[in-house]
């Protein structure tokens, strides 16, 4: 699942992620830097250990860093009237 939070709000900030049936990640998208959030979901459903600096989810990191730009790229490409066909 892709999902996105792009109104301008002085409370939410703008964010897009990606989410799986244990990982999610999100990314910051206007904060300076920008800043990323990684969450097993299966050991932490309270989400309180952010993982991005974790040596041991480096791969899963990089791989939900991976999913999110292939989701962002569909939607690029997407037109309506276009059959929609899922990145993952």
């Amino acid at each position: 699942m892709f999902y996105e939070h792009r109104f301008n709000n002085a409370w939410i900030p703008q964010t897009e992620g990606v989410r799986t049936e244990r990982w999610k990640y999100t990314r910051y998208v206007t904060t300076d830097p920008e800043f990323e959030e990684l969450f097993d979901l299966a050991a932490d459903p309270r989400e309180e250990r952010n993982l991005t600096a974790a040596a041991d989810a480096r791969v899963t990191l990089e791989r939900m860093r991976t999913r999110r730009q292939a989701w962002l790229d569909a939607l690029g490409r997407w037109r309506p009237g276009v059959p929609w066909i899922d990145p993952a």
